[in-house]
């Protein structure tokens, strides 16, 4: 859920570059959605 509030740019680089590796994913893709989710939902 980091990045959610803030957008992906707020997650310290280090911490996400960990978070890619130990999860094997693109963490920037999860966080950039969420944000989007969030957008979209204060929107109403």
């Amino acid at each position: 859920i980091c990045g959610a509030l803030h957008g992906v740019s707020a997650i310290n680089p280090q911490l996400k570059q960990t978070l890619d590796e130990v999860n094997q994913l693109d963490f920037a893709r999860y966080a950039v959605a969420l944000a989007s989710y969030r957008q979209r939902r204060e929107a109403l």
